[in-house]
């Protein structure tokens, strides 16, 4: 067998704990960062986390390999993040404070030039990635969770079709409609910056 980590999954299934341990251990920050990326709260992403390796234990003695070891555990991933935006929209649409929307805060950014303060740089980075992070949770999510797979956990497109149960052909036209809306998603940030330099 190929898949080293499929094996491990079936010696679990046959009663060696020792091999859950090893898989939670190599994918526990490959799942949570995915997670994080796809709902953007750490402590939310933890439990979510926590619940995806609950899934795994619970599927020892069920378990079959029909797919690549961790296709399967990223497909688990998916279907609980799905799970939870439905469950947060189900709230929002019940309540009358709406949970998704961020603190106001004031941002304070200057003329970037070769003097700069390497404080500055920090912080226009970290407003930079805030920025990314918000055009990509505005995503429908099968574009979101598609893009956090190609970009950031630099899945392949037959391990991304596999794992949302998709062609290829479609992953790659998911992926270029997600990148599309980013880039216009981040060109209203970029033009802010333009004004701001004037």
């Amino acid at each position: 067998m190929e898949d080293k980590d499929a094996e491990l999954m079936l010696r679990f299934k046959e009663g060696d704990d020792s091999t859950f341990e090893r898989l939670f251990e190599k994918y526990k920050k490959p799942v949570l960062n995915m997670i994080y990326r796809f709902i953007g709260t750490k402590a939310e992403a933890e439990e979510l986390t926590q619940e995806v390796f609950l899934k795994v234990y619970q599927a020892r003695y069920s378990y079959e390999v029909r797919a690549k070891f961790a296709t399967w555990l990223y497909r688990i991933a998916k279907n609980l993040c799905f799970n939870w935006i439905r469950h947060k929209r189900i709230i929002r649409f019940f309540s009358t404070d709406n949970p998704f929307r961020a603190p106001e805060v004031e941002v304070y950014r200057e003329i970037p030039d070769s003097s700069q303060d390497p404080a500055d740089i920090v912080l226009e980075k970290k407003e930079m990635a805030e920025q990314i992070q918000n055009a990509l949770r505005s995503l429908p999510e099968n574009q979101r969770i598609t893009i956090i797979l190609k970009e950031y956990e630099r899945k392949s497109y037959d391990e991304i079709a596999q794992i949302l149960g998709h062609s290829v052909s479609s992953v790659k036209a998911i992926i270029f409609r997600a990148r599309e809306n980013l880039r216009h998603l981040l060109s209203k940030y970029f033009e802010r910056d333009k004004d701001i330099g004037r």
